[in-house]
């Protein structure tokens, strides 16, 4: 009786997987938007059946959805912004062989120049736009093994599908274009600190992170003291204190680099657009999210995470640093990956049925985000359009 029992379980999973597959496969096909939906939910409300070889496929196809969807934008923002150093750089790339690139912009920090110029050599002769959706298909590459190598070992094995699902959902991807050298190197960073046992790792991790953005190295330190410290309540406000007192003296600190003519470039930036202003209105709801999400639910996730220390640092650090355009977004670039892994860490699994409620709401906000509310010059599905009778017909148009 309890072998029957057992091959009606399995013969329903079997089942379950064909649908979901089949299903998933036609939508990315002739409607890329609704693919990524229909995984979220998928992974959210199956988590307990689904299983971890699935798991791990539909995640593939979620990052690849989510690019696709993320890459019909017009870029007319990431245009004006730092996307358009990239693009002369990269075009400039095209004409140099591989030693002349680490005399060229960015040598110092030449990972960037590296990747790009393999992509140009392989033959792929991407666009200005696909300097981004380069960079998107990168980061998420990086963020996928990340993820599935050290992130997905907070979470029971019951919860894993939902906390894929969270981590997607709240992936905030448009930076990924803007900010590129610190995108990829925020993913090596996490490779970095998670490593902290593994000496040789460590040291390899923080080495390429440093290739691709100098900084890395004052944020691995930072995060591996984080990771190895037990820090109590007062601590924190000794911390928040410090990071407020750097905020109020950062107008000085920019016009004293300004004066030694170091770092000239983004000390005048930050010079010249000193004012109250924040990029991102959606991050910002993202951190005081999981800012009221941690005040008012705790789930045992949180308690024996690693990264506990970091994700209450980051999210200070951004709050306090709200109103310096970007300076929050630089300083704590890993919160572009992890809101959905934070989110996840503090309601599972006490929370799991008000986690799934969060997560179907969310696809509904994000659906209409990316159609109903589509106006304005950086728009999406202007280079693509949203679905199509012809399969797979954004590839073409992809880069």
């Amino acid at each position: 009786m309890f072998k029957s029992i057992d091959t009606i379980a399995v013969k329903y999973d079997v089942f379950l997987i064909f649908i979901i597959l089949t299903l998933v496969s036609f939508s990315l096909a002739f409607f890329p938007l609704l693919a990524f939906i229909l995984i979220i939910v998928v992974l959210s409300v199956f988590t307990v059946r689904i299983p971890e070889f699935f798991r791990k496929f539909l995640h593939i196809l979620a990052l690849f959805s989510l690019v696709v969807v993320y890459s019909s934008k017009s870029f007319y923002n990431e245009l004006s912004m730092d996307l358009s150093s990239y693009i002369m750089v990269n075009d400039e790339l095209r004409r140099l062989s591989f030693y002349q690139i680490f005399s060229t912009h960015f040598s110092l920090e030449p990972g960037w120049n590296i990747i790009y110029w393999i992509i140009y050599n392989a033959g792929l002769n991407i666009t200005d736009e696909g300097v981004g959706v380069a960079n998107y298909f990168i980061c998420c590459i990086l963020f996928y093994f990340w993820f599935e190598v050290h992130g997905i070992k907070e979470f029971q094995q019951e919860f894993r599908s939902i906390a894929t699902a969270t981590s997607l959902l709240f992936l905030s991807v448009l930076f990924l274009a803007i900010m590129q050298r610190q995108a990829i190197a925020s993913i090596f960073i996490l490779f970095a600190i998670s490593n902290i046992k593994n000496l040789k790792k460590l040291l390899l991790y923080s080495f390429v992170a440093i290739l691709f953005h100098s900084t890395s190295i004052i944020f691995i330190i930072l995060y591996y003291f984080l990771m190895k410290l037990k820090l109590k309540y007062y601590h924190w406000f000794l911390i928040a204190f410090f990071i407020l007192l750097f905020k109020i003296f950062f107008i000085y600190f920019i016009n004293l680099l300004v004066d030694l003519e170091a770092f000239s470039n983004k000390a005048e930036y930050y010079k010249n657009t000193f004012d109250f202003d924040f990029f991102s209105i959606k991050l910002l709801c993202y951190v005081l999210f999981v800012v009221f999400s941690l005040i008012f639910y705790r789930g045992s996730a949180l308690s024996h995470s690693r990264y506990a220390n970091i994700m209450v640092f980051s999210l200070i650090c951004y709050i306090l640093m709200i109103g310096i355009n970007l300076l929050p977004e630089r300083l704590n670039f890993i919160n572009i990956y992890l809101m959905g892994f934070y989110i996840s860490l503090i309601y599972l699994p006490k929370h799991y049925r008000l986690l799934l409620i969060l997560n179907l709401t969310f696809c509904l906000i994000f659906y209409f985000e990316k159609t109903l509310s589509n106006t304005g010059f950086d728009k999406y599905w202007y280079r693509y359009e949203e679905y199509s009778l012809i399969p797979f017909y954004y590839i073409e148009r992809l880069f």
